[in-house]
């Protein structure tokens, strides 16, 4: 019963928080805002068990804060490295390749005779 006490205080101060603090959310430097929205990623349980937290953090909503954040602060030097990807693609597609004809193909060829083919079984 003590537990189920202390649970729901933590609950409700939770609750509290986030309310008060759902105004001020805009006006706050970026870390904090990243701190007081991992709050609103916290739902409650419904059917508690004894000895459990009320309250279980919500993965979809988890993710969706980190993608958020992983679009405004890319990885550094990420486009760097994409405009260096495409220059070295366009110039390896404005190479010339030789052509073969068939002539070439049909060109007789000198045996080497340094490599000759080794039975290993």
């Amino acid at each position: 019963f003590i537990t189920l006490i202390n649970t729901y205080r933590i609950y409700s101060w939770l609750i509290i928080f986030q309310h008060f603090i759902h105004e001020r959310i805009d006006a706050e430097p970026f870390f904090v805002r990243l701190i007081i929205e991992s709050f609103f990623s916290i739902r409650s349980v419904h059917n508690l068990r004894p000895g459990c937290l009320p309250f279980k953090h919500d993965p979809v909503k988890k993710h969706e804060l980190y993608m958020k954040e992983w679009a405004k602060h890319p990885i550094p030097g990420e486009n760097k490295r994409l405009s260096l990807r495409w220059a070295i693609r366009e110039f390896m597609l404005h190479q010339s390749f030789p052509a073969v004809t068939p002539a070439d193909l049909a060109r007789k060829r000198e045996p080497n005779c340094e490599w000759i083919p080794q039975r290993y079984l």
